[in-house]
């Protein structure tokens, strides 16, 4: 007779499934290693915590699961003023628990707010699964352009650049410039992180430069073009028409101190 296997030995067997779970973990801490390097006052938990709210960002919020009796949950106790786990016994009326706390065998009479629900193991393993996915996504979409920099060029600000451009992510390039990445330094093309987020689309992104100071005037080494050339040239709408919107409030500006404005 042949032997059941749930899917999750199935996947535990799977080399594949395990090949893949080494490569994202290993894509992951070089990603940690490389921002750490721009961002040597950073921890690796400070990085890891920043990664994981990179990766749940614009989420809509969850719904709120209602307590019912059976739940596990953390409940405050007012003679000490701690948190404890506790089993909810009973719903009652006008926002009222009847709740066991661990260890404690009699039963207690809470208000619901002062309750907060534990996520069973299936909730929790679902969410884990979510994370998971998510963070594999944002990996695989890094993975490619992030080979290409080594720990000097993270320094220097090549990581910049790639999060500027290639993968576009102003939760990271905001992270960067907060920890004084230079925003204004070319990479062996010429481009600075400002032009790369211009010719790749990033509206988002250069809004972001644009408030840490980065030049809108500074333009390629090799072709010579601006910030708004490029995002012209492959046709970027939202960013030509973010420079000219500016460039129009801006014209007292340029006339008083001599600007050419973004369009220059």
């Amino acid at each position: 007779m042949k032997k059941k296997t749930n899917k999750k030995e199935e996947e535990q067997q799977d080399p594949t499934y395990d090949l893949d779970r080494i490569r994202i973990r290993s894509a992951y801490q070089k990603l940690l290693e490389h921002l750490l390097h721009a961002c040597p006052d950073s921890t690796f938990e400070d990085l890891d915590t920043f990664l994981y709210d990179t990766i749940h960002m614009n989420e809509p919020e969850t719904t709120t699961v209602p307590i019912k009796a059976g739940d596990y949950v953390n409940a405050f106790y007012d003679r000490d003023g701690e948190w404890y786990n506790a089993k909810v016994f009973k719903i009652l009326s006008r926002g009222r628990l009847s709740i066991i706390y661990e260890g404690y065998h009699q039963k207690e009479i809470i208000e619901n707010i002062m309750v907060e629900r534990i996520p069973t193991a299936a909730e929790l393993e679902n969410t884990n699964k979510v994370y998971y996915e998510k963070k594999t996504n944002l990996l695989n979409y890094m993975e490619a352009p992030m080979s290409s920099v080594t720990s000097s060029g993270a320094v220097a600000g090549g990581l910049l650049h790639i999060m500027a451009g290639t993968v576009g992510n102003a939760h990271i390039v905001e992270w960067l410039l907060y920890n004084d990445a230079r925003f204004d330094q070319r990479n062996s093309g010429g481009y600075t992180p400002f032009h790369c987020a211009c010719a790749s689309g990033h509206l988002d992104v250069v809004v972001v430069l644009l408030n840490y100071g980065a030049s809108h005037v500074k333009r390629t080494m090799i072709t010579k073009q601006s910030g708004y050339d490029l995002a012209k040239y492959y046709q970027h709408d939202d960013i030509v028409e973010y420079f000219e919107q500016q460039t129009k409030q801006q014209v007292h500006f340029e006339r008083s101190s001599g600007s050419s404005g973004y369009r220059s």
